[in-house]
């Protein structure tokens, strides 16, 4: 829904960026995931190389999420 160029723009909100005024391994993964998610791969890249572990590790916690609420939901309704 959002373009992939959504949070390129705009102050961090990294307490290491802000304190520290220092990256820190996860700074950019906001915007690699949303680059990664619109196949812009290389800006992706530049952003946070870590995206290639990280983006597939949340997809799976997503669907491992919606897998047990949707049979959650399912049982309740059974019952």
């Amino acid at each position: 829904m959002l373009p992939a160029s959504f949070f390129d723009h705009g102050q961090s909100i990294c307490l290491s960026q802000l304190l520290l005024h220092r990256a820190c391994l996860g700074c950019g993964m906001a915007r690699a995931c949303m680059h990664a998610l619109h196949f812009d791969w290389q800006q992706a890249w530049k952003y946070n190389p870590l995206v290639v572990i990280v983006l597939p590790m949340l997809t799976w916690l997503w669907g491992q999420e919606v897998w047990n609420q949707s049979r959650r939901l399912s049982q309740e309704l059974i019952d």
